[in-house]
């Protein structure tokens, strides 16, 4: 089981969308996410989908780069250029957030866990939240 060919793939079904449809293929059922900076944690198939939608809702052309896999285990750390348009609607608990046009270019970690299937059972998020929201202009 290549673990970074894994872990690519699901950076990949993000960057062509196709994310909604093979999430149920390459997710354990019960995947747990985990959003770092907002302390958001949430399981399942549909979570990671709803996690994903969000941030394509926001900025419908982002896409991830991956500068580098580092594998430890049955765990693959990720270090990504996440780059995208503020277009769409960025949802906060504060209410949604009307597109201004200004651009994202962004460095973030994921860490993803994978079990003897090669399932993703695990991913967590790190960015910088002070940068992301200034990069978008807004908070």
């Amino acid at each position: 089981m290549d673990l970074k060919q894994l872990a690519q793939t699901g950076f990949d079904i993000f960057n062509d969308r196709s994310f909604r449809q093979k999430a149920q293929e390459l997710l354990d059922p019960k995947v747990v996410v985990i959003d770092v900076p907002t302390g958001q944690e949430t399981t399942g198939v549909d979570a990671y989908v709803q996690y994903s939608d969000g941030f394509v809702t926001a900025m419908p052309d982002i896409k991830g780069t991956v500068i580098e896999h580092k594998v430890n285990g049955n765990k693959v750390t990720s270090r990504i250029r996440g780059q995208g348009t503020f277009t769409g609607k960025l949802r906060t608990p504060q209410g949604d957030v009307p597109g201004n046009g200004n651009k994202l270019d962004l460095e973030y970690q994921a860490e993803a866990e994978y079990n003897d299937a090669g399932k993703l059972v695990r991913i967590v998020f790190n960015y910088d939240m002070p940068a992301f929201m200034k990069q978008l202009g807004v908070g």
